[in-house]
């Protein structure tokens, strides 16, 4: 952040995985901060409930939305420019490396501390792109 000096963080929203909470938080800081650029939704819910919160502010297109986590909501969020970017999951590789790293440890053998199971961008340009929407869950 220091490459970006004019930018604020602020305070981090927690929301106890509640979407409507998250949607309040959203209200509750466009109140104070009529401003503000963007906000980071950090999972499924959370990315869901501040997309509600910044449409229900009127402030859509307005506010840059980045979610983690790719439900179906998201892919019409997105769609509609409600939501500029969502960061999906890779599940199926998490499941293989969860497998493969509890038999490696059930035998005894060393297990990295860290394993990258990838992720996968989503925006506007390629949503619709199968390699891309085969992400999106409960469809």
């Amino acid at each position: 952040m220091k490459q970006h000096a004019g930018i604020e963080v602020l305070q981090t929203q927690y929301n106890e995985g509640d979407p409507g909470k998250a949607a309040a938080n959203v209200s509750a800081v466009l109140a104070r901060v009529p401003d503000l650029a963007g906000v980071f939704g950090i999972n499924v819910n959370s990315g869901i409930g501040t997309a509600n919160g910044v449409k229900a502010a009127g402030k859509s297109g307005v506010v840059k939305i980045a979610a983690f986590d790719a439900p179906a909501a998201m892919v019409d969020y997105i769609k509609s420019g409600l939501v500029d970017m969502a960061i999906a999951q890779h599940p199926a590789e998490i499941g293989w490396f969860g497998v493969l790293t509890a038999f490696a440890a059930a035998k005894g053998q060393a297990v990295p501390t860290r394993i990258n199971t990838g992720f996968t961008v989503m925006d506007k340009t390629n949503i619709d792109e199968p390699a891309v929407n085969r992400y999106v869950y409960i469809k």
